[in-house]
Order: structure tokens, then sequence, then C-alpha cells
């Protein structure tokens, strides 16, 4: 029998079931110790559920009206991201949507996603 101390947590993609303590907390994000999955729930007051695709408020380019894209790159929590402060790898899951069609004035648009990485010196 396992003995758990404080809030019980559940994964949400595996089942743990745990305390909160066993939880890695990381930029305001919970992650499984198990799975590492990076949606974790506390029970019986919360039980998220897994939908297919986090979405992306992308601004038009011409008129700037915000359309919403769905993502198949993220967690699939049903999370909705403003592109500024979108995760890299959700936005990334938004270019099978293109071209987008501006709702308000037709424009045809696309999202760019440049990723720069490059060997550093430490020191």
């Amino acid at each position: 029998m396992k003995i758990i101390i404080g809030r019980i947590c559940k994964c949400t993609s595996c089942d743990w079931v745990g305390s909160y303590f066993d939880v890695t907390s990381v930029a305001g994000f919970d992650f499984c110790p198990s799975c590492n999955h990076r949606y974790v729930g506390f029970m019986p007051e919360y039980h998220p559920t897994k939908t297919d695709f986090d979405s992306v408020n992308v601004p038009c380019p011409k008129c700037g009206d915000h359309q919403e894209v769905q993502s198949s790159g993220g967690a699939g929590m049903g999370e909705n991201f403003d592109m500024e402060s979108c995760p890299d790898n959700i936005l990334i899951g938004t270019n099978n949507h293109t071209p987008l069609i501006c709702d308000r004035c037709g424009t045809e648009f696309e999202i760019k996603l440049t990723v720069t990485a490059e060997s550093i010196f430490s020191r």
C-alpha cells in the first residue's frame, strides 16, 4: 500500500497517482514523475480531460484580427495561446493549416517560425 502525503495528484496521461511533493514544477507547469507529461491535476477537485488539440491566436498581418488555429504539437489539453508567447512545439504543429485566411479581411497568410540553434563557447 502506497502512503501519499499532501495533496493527491493524478497524471492525465499515464494515470499515475501520488503526492504533489513528487511532482516536478518548472515555470508554472507541473510534470508527472512517471511519464514527464506536463499536466498533473489535483484529485478530486479537478480532473482535466485530454482534447485533441491546443490552439494559437494568430494575428492577421494586414488587419490584426486574431485567427484561432488548432495545433497538434502540444499536449492536447485544449489550451489557448497567443502567438507571441506560445511554445515552439505548439507553433510548429499549426503549419498543417496553411495558408490561413483572415475572417475579417480575407487575406491569406502563413506563420513563419524561425528557430535559431548554434554552438557557442561557454566561457
